[in-house]
């Protein structure tokens, strides 16, 4: 590590510590605004004031308590817009932006919250922006905040970056210090050596099989991967069920089911559309990556992973001059899952921008009951990945993609 720290100052970087945060390749569990604020908080200091005459003086509320919050789920995406959300944080996904200083503003807003009488010890805003924003950001006193910084032009069509901007309670402190997280996964970066589709008959010559939805019967064992691991409870588990049944257009679940029809393996993915300055960017998350005990090893969860990307790509297919998803996962790093993303062809986005080294780790954002020996009180870190559009495009054509669907047992 020592050397490392060495080689990193020799090239003159400035080193973006990254806050104290952290988001999910697990959930981070999106309760409703309105039903989580805090006594102590107006409604007015967790939206803003702006936004609070927005919505007021707009449609009315009602439009958005619709059928689907009657099914909620244990939501990693959360909603557009600034909410209080599980794990004491105030989070905010907002759309694009090339104005360095309202965005600034927005999020010294949202920091001035950890210093007030509420429970918030997590203040973090995601959103696209221009490249001259993103080094106006860079160049100021809360460039340091920044965890995430992506380039996403090949998703948006233009000049564009997705960042993540985070700030933590003192006492929101990581488990091991940032730099050593970057040296650890940066070392790790690896490429898959096999084909998508060889990685899932491998699976499935060991006897298993994929499905993309499951039944009331099989409620209890998805329940049982990730009640104790993601916090879901068993109504959220049977929401997703119905969801998935009925098509939510927004929700897709890839999981591995054993010769005797049990569940041993299972992920989920989430959309969430974010304005930009052609119509939306379709962010989807790949989440809640979860093995039975006992079945790892076996290559279940890669395998898992290829098979919700296949699904991902087939509803997102985009046409000719439309835009490709991004598609993300925020990897718990305690249990080092960003390998199993390197296994299925995520990447980390380079971490060394203009002179700045920014971390793409997300820190102390929320708890995941995963067994590590670590403190008991202390929440996880994640590494960000992505797929990238070039593995999307060698590996998810649409030829490719309807073969591999041929795998699903519906």
């Amino acid at each position: 590590m020592v050397a490392e720290q060495n080689r990193i100052s020799g090239q003159n970087l400035r080193l973006i510590p990254g806050g104290l945060s952290s988001s999910g390749a697990v959930h981070a569990g999106d309760l409703g605004c309105l039903r989580v604020v805090p006594d102590a908080l107006t409604l007015e200091q967790v939206m803003g004031r702006s936004a609070l005459s927005t919505m007021l003086d707009g449609p009315s509320l009602a439009h958005s308590i619709d059928r689907e919050q009657s099914e909620e789920i244990f939501s990693s995406t959360g909603k557009l817009g600034r909410e209080i959300r599980p794990f004491n944080r105030v989070y905010e996904n907002r759309g694009y932006s090339d104005d360095s200083t309202s965005l600034l503003a927005a999020f010294r807003d949202m920091t001035a919250m950890l210093d007030g009488e509420g429970d918030v010890s997590r203040a973090i805003m995601r959103g696209l922006i221009s490249p001259d924003t993103l080094g106006e950001i860079l160049a100021s006193p809360e460039g340091v905040h920044l965890e995430v910084a992506m380039d996403v032009s090949e998703f948006t069509g233009y000049r564009s970056w997705l960042i993540y901007i985070a700030k933590n309670a003192p006492e929101r402190d990581p488990i091991v210090p940032v730099g050593e997280m970057v040296w650890s996964t940066e070392k790790d970066r690896s490429v898959p050596t096999e084909a998508p589709e060889r990685r899932v008959q491998k699976v499935i010559d060991q006897g298993y099989r994929f499905v993309s939805t499951f039944n009331a019967d099989q409620a209890e064992q998805v329940y049982d991967l990730w009640s104790d691991t993601f916090g879901w409870s068993y109504e959220e588990i049977e929401n997703l069920r119905r969801r998935l049944h009925e098509g939510d257009e927004r929700l897709w679940l890839s999981a591995v089911v054993d010769p005797e029809g049990n569940i041993v393996a299972a992920a989920t993915a989430e959309k969430l559309d974010i304005p930009d300055q052609n119509g939306n960017l379709s962010l989807v998350e790949n989440t809640e990556w979860r093995t039975k005990d006992g079945y790892q090893g076996k290559g279940l969860m890669t395998a898992t992973l290829d098979m919700l990307n296949v699904q991902i790509l087939r509803d997102l297919r985009p046409e000719e001059g439309d835009k490709l998803p991004l598609i993300y996962a925020e990897c718990n790093y305690q249990s080092r899952s960003d390998r199993a993303g390197h296994g299925a062809g995520f990447a980390i986005p380079q971490r060394v921008i203009d002179g700045y080294l920014i971390p793409q780790v997300i820190v102390q954002n929320v708890n995941i009951g995963d067994n590590q020996p670590v403190p008991s009180d202390k929440l996880r870190d994640f590494t960000f990945m992505y797929l990238p559009a070039e593995i999307i495009n060698a590996h998810y054509s649409l030829q490719q993609v309807e073969a591999m669907l041929g795998n699903l047992v519906t």
